[in-house]
């Protein structure tokens, strides 16, 4: 990238046209001083014809245009509505795998009368999808749940006998060999099935969503009032209608966890199908209840790209750090307790985690407060203030004095290195030298 005041070339005849679409996106991101001076530089690039040695002439030299690359901003700005409502919208609640499925359906069921023309038509869509299917059995990134769905789904249509002894190399082996060899006519069966099936699943769940986010709402109004939840009921229900909650294919998902997933920079929440009804409303409070937590988020302005990021740096108690989540455990711990404590149920999801909560709780000089907890998990950071995130500060500062300087990031990284039960047998050691 040039110096300023270095002499620059000629500028080539598509640097007009990507700087008037660059001045779009800051008027569209709100930055109108920004807009106005690159629209004025396109200005003096049309009538530029021998270049300039002027540092005026070069945007990347124009300091003075770019803005901070990162600012924080409230999670209740309009910056921040505005940017997460573009995150994933494309989905429209289905992942990758799954709108490719439907499309292919879809587009084979309008002609009935050619089906099996139709299907040979498709044939290289369809083996796209078989390969999809095949990808997901192979990944060793993939949760072995969704491996274990597709087994199911292979059981379920009369296709695959298995054997719950099976190690999970030979059911992959075994479900990859069974795909594999069905015929293009015969995949395209199995796939229309399974979609069929999935979308009269979604479309009952749908309905069954509008019943759980009114009680949802009604238990919220309740814990709002008697102050067990330190949000306003605005505040609170602005966050719920800024994300849709869509049901999930339990095959095709790449979600990390099992019954649910919330990406905080999105919008959309995804509830899993495939789960009894007891889970699935428990799972529907869980996930609405990480769309209410608190946050620290980011602005980023690409204005090369003329694009906008919303960078969530913290949600609820987990912080984000690279490719790392931090207090991940902690922040599904509590997510959970509460939304136990909301529908009634008895839920053992993420036992290990709330085990944990619990020992770093109680196992110090004195008891730690769960209020503690609760406060820091509806916190947002607060870019005006003088202390941003106070109530997380408190928790930390509390948890260390009960132990010792930096005990709860101690026991953060035994887990993010060896899992939740070595954190859990960490804290038992520490209780027992206590004893």
């Amino acid at each position: 990238m040039p110096n300023p005041g270095d002499a620059h070339p000629k500028a080539p005849p598509t640097e007009s046209g990507r700087y008037s679409s660059l001045a779009k996106g800051a008027m569209e991101a709100g930055h109108a001083e920004l807009a106005e001076r690159l629209t004025q530089y396109v200005g003096e690039l049309a009538s530029n014809t021998t270049g300039s040695t002027d540092p005026n002439w070069v945007f990347w030299d124009r300091r003075d245009l770019i803005p901070e690359r990162k600012q924080h901003i409230s999670p209740d700005s309009e910056l921040y509505d505005r940017n997460r409502r573009e995150v994933r919208e494309e989905l429209n609640g289905r992942t990758g795998y799954r709108k490719l499925d439907t499309s292919i359906v879809d587009s084979i069921a309008r002609q009935p009368e050619r089906r099996m023309q139709a299907i040979d038509e498709k044939s290289e869509d369809i083996e796209t999808s078989r390969k999809d299917w095949l990808d997901l059995l192979k990944d060793e990134d993939i949760d072995l749940w969704v491996k274990h769905a597709i087994a199911k789904e292979l059981v379920v249509q009369g296709l695959y006998m298995w054997q719950y002894e099976q190690d999970v190399p030979e059911q992959v082996e075994n479900c990859s060999r069974i795909i594999e060899d069905l015929s293009v006519s015969e995949f395209y069966d199995f796939m229309e099935r399974h979609t069929k099936t999935y979308e009269a699943e979604a479309q009952k769940m749908s309905e069954r969503f509008v019943e759980y986010e009114r009680q949802f709402r009604e238990k919220l109004n309740l814990y709002v009032s008697t102050s067990r939840i330190p949000l306003s009921r605005d505040k609170a229900i602005k966050r719920l209608e800024q994300v849709r909650i869509s049901p999930l294919d339990q095959v095709t998902r790449k979600a990390s966890t099992i019954s649910g997933d919330f990406d905080p920079s999105s919008t959309h929440t995804y509830v899993v199908v495939g789960h009894d009804i007891e889970d699935e409303r428990n799972t529907y409070f869980h996930e609405r209840l990480h769309a209410i937590s608190g946050r620290t988020a980011l602005y980023d302005p690409k204005y090369y790209s003329a694009i906008n990021t919303l960078d969530v740096q913290r949600a609820g108690l987990r912080f984000d750090v690279g490719d790392t989540r931090r207090f991940a455990w902690l922040d599904e711990a509590i997510t959970t307790e509460l939304a136990n404590e909301m529908s009634g149920s008895s839920s053992g999801v993420y036992a290990g985690e709330r085990k944990l909560k619990g020992l770093v709780l109680r196992s110090g000089k004195q008891i730690v407060p769960k209020r503690l907890l609760i406060n820091a998990y509806f916190e947002d950071y607060e870019p005006d203030a003088t202390v941003k995130i106070p109530a997380w500060k408190k928790l930390y500062k509390v948890v260390n004095a009960m132990y010792e300087p930096g005990f709860l990031l101690k026991v953060d990284k035994v887990v993010e290195e060896k899992g939740v039960e070595a954190g859990i047998e960490f804290m038992q050691s520490m209780h027992q030298a206590k004893d």
